[in-house]
């Protein structure tokens, strides 16, 4: 079953927009002594747009056309698409209980109630979580009317009066 894919417009407004919610929910849960600008970046650039380009990009591409963008699928593949890079890290790099480059992975001040877990398996797991919010932004812009504003109306584009 062939489908008709979103436009090329919306999709790469998607893939630019999604990362920025969980980046923002990253810096703000951080403690002010931090650089909430710093963590912003480098949770926007190394959490949010390396796995969606690396990741996020190909899945999209064989998707697209087979399965309607759908709230939870897109959430969950959101998701799935944060948590699976620090996954396959702590799986392939680290011996249980170990470190990863030397240092235990911590999860400062983003109170979410992880309790009786592994400090790597709370990691996944909140990578996971911010995922889901990124999905539910990529969703927003992608199938959303929200994201029409993306696709302007191509008979008024010619007439700024119109």
């Amino acid at each position: 079953m062939s489908i008709q894919p979103p436009g090329n417009r919306q999709a790469v407004a998607a893939f630019l927009l999604a990362p920025l919610l969980p980046a923002a929910i990253v810096a703000l849960a951080e403690p002010a002594t931090t650089s909430r600008i710093g963590d912003f970046l480098l949770v926007a650039l190394v959490g949010g747009y390396l796995p969606s380009l690396v990741l996020g990009l190909p899945l999209y591409l064989a998707l697209r056309r087979h399965l309607p963008p759908r709230l939870p699928l897109v959430m969950g593949l959101g998701g799935l698409v944060a948590a699976l890079p620090p996954l396959l890290v702590l799986l392939l790099g680290s011996e249980p209980g170990g470190t990863v480059g030397g240092h235990t992975l911590a999860i400062v001040d983003l109170a979410f109630g992880w309790s009786g877990i592994g400090p790597a398996t709370a990691f996944i797991a909140t990578c996971f979580a911010l995922g889901l919010c990124g999905g539910f932004v990529f969703w927003l812009v992608l199938a959303s009317s929200f994201g029409e504003m993306f696709t302007p109306d191509r008979r008024t584009a010619s007439s700024p009066y119109a």
